[in-house]
């Protein structure tokens, strides 16, 4: 299991700071009625401010005017799809955007703002399509090169997400849009200090960009800096009060630093804003999990799981609850449904062979993952030591990373332990990995239960 819970980068990566298509196609098309010209111009330059400025509803009755006097204007067609992007309304921003290219359809402006609104809706290929084309029209165009390195990243293919953002950047050196993109891509790939680095100049160039903080927020988290983490995403929520991901990784941040109740203020919040997204469900299972409410938790992981039941993170939450319940047999059914979905993530193979089931994919990882995750998956298997584990957790020198293999170690120990039926042995481990650990860590919460299940 991972060792701290972090917003799901996918929401960063689908929707984050969009530039307005709007203000350079607005720049080229004046108009052509007769004798309106002054006017639709003057409507358009209103109607970009009002983007600017995030009021959707005055800018679409701007550009509703221009329309009147110009019924085939291709930046008021692309401004009214930037409008409904500012109001969620994402399929009506790809009928305007596509109204636009119905008059002209070479208009970059058009394709790139298209492709991000299918990149928004998951509609990846459909989005790649567009910046495709963009870019055969303009291959100096900066967003469509952004949007092609994001739907990458989405994709998997993380070496050409990287190269499609840094030329990005490279022709657009002060774009906030396109390095606080790269900043979400590096995250992806583990490189915190990295991300920081481009949110750090993100916000040099746009001190008041909300997803540049939530970004930057996000690394600090992953490098286990909770203050530092809640301040920014304390900032993105001032500028943006009702942001999902802000609550979300603001509430694991609260956590990490053990303010439960705060957490739990974020889960609560998340869930109001977006009750029928697992994300707020997830936070609110490992919340009420940090509390000691081990069925309430069982409760919102389920929650999350009917909500996505293709993603890994609630089966593996409800699997881990589970097992402090010690409902082995539900949670080996849990943790082997997590193992199907998580490919990537070898932690529920090997928590499913420590509880007895599935050994087979613990013992391939064994043979072929190197690292940490190899030397866990030939514990569990049989083909590897306590003591193995412990030196390779003390030759960590990150006190925090070290803290939690540690805790982790015990943990798995006390379980397998359990698991052969010496449960003297399992409490021992049991009481390292919580004197080890912290609250932040999942293996601290597993221990903490299977104490309070063995003293009973």
């Amino acid at each position: 299991m991972t060792t701290i819970r972090r917003f799901i980068l996918t929401a960063v990566l689908c929707a984050a700071l969009v530039p307005s298509s709007f203000a350079a196609a607005a720049a080229q098309d004046g108009g052509d009625a007769p004798g309106g010209a002054d006017e639709v111009a003057k409507r358009l330059a209103r109607a970009d401010q009002l983007l600017d400025a995030g009021d959707a509803d005055g800018a679409l009755r701007e550009l509703d005017a221009v329309l009147r006097l110009d019924e085939d204007n291709v930046a008021a067609f692309i401004g009214r799809g930037d409008a409904h992007l500012l109001r969620d309304q994402v399929e009506r921003a790809i009928i305007e955007f596509g109204r636009a290219l119905g008059v002209d359809g070479k208009s970059v402006a058009a394709l790139v703002g298209r492709g991000d609104a299918y990149r928004f809706v998951g509609k990846l290929d459909e989005a790649l399509g567009d910046y495709k084309k963009a870019l055969e029209l303009d291959s100096n165009q900066s967003d469509a090169w952004v949007g092609a390195g994001l739907v990458a990243a989405l994709q998997g293919r993380t070496e050409e997400a990287l190269e499609n953002l840094d030329w990005a950047v490279r022709l657009d050196g002060k774009s906030a849009y396109a390095l606080k993109s790269r900043g979400d891509a590096k995250l992806d790939t583990g490189d915190a200090d990295g991300a920081i680095a481009d949110y750090d100049r993100a916000l040099d160039l746009d001190p008041e960009a909300p997803d540049a903080y939530l970004g930057r927020g996000s690394a600090r988290l992953e490098k286990g800096d909770h203050a530092g983490a809640i301040a920014d995403l304390d900032r993105c929520l001032e500028l943006q009060a009702k942001d999902l991901g802000a609550h979300v990784t603001r509430g694991y941040a609260r956590a990490g630093g053990g303010d439960w109740d705060g957490a739990l203020e974020d889960a609560k919040t998340a869930l109001e804003i977006a009750p029928a997204d697992g994300l707020g469900h997830d936070l609110h299972g490992w919340v009420l999990e940090g509390k000691g409410d081990l069925r309430g938790a069982e409760k919102a992981y389920s929650r999350a799981i009917e909500l996505g039941k293709e993603f890994p993170e609630g089966w593996v939450g409800r699997g881990r609850v589970r097992i402090g319940l010690g409902e082995t047999k539900k949670a080996i059914a849990d943790l082997g449904q997590a193992a199907k979905l998580a490919e990537g993530d070898p932690y529920p193979a090997i928590w499913l062979a420590a509880l007895g089931g599935d050994r087979a994919r613990a013992a391939e990882l064994g043979k072929a993952a190197a690292g940490w995750s190899g030397l866990l998956a030939r514990f569990v298997v049989g083909e590897a030591t306590l003591g193995e584990l412990l030196t390779e957790a003390g030759r960590e020198l990150d006190p925090r990373k070290r803290s939690a293999r540690l805790c982790e170690a015990h943990a798995l120990c006390g379980l397998v332990s359990e698991v052969d039926g010496d449960a003297d042995e399992a409490q021992v481990q049991y009481e390292k990995a919580v004197e080890l650990g912290r609250g932040e860590f999942t293996e601290w919460h597993l221990a903490t239960a299977r104490l309070k299940a063995l003293d009973r």
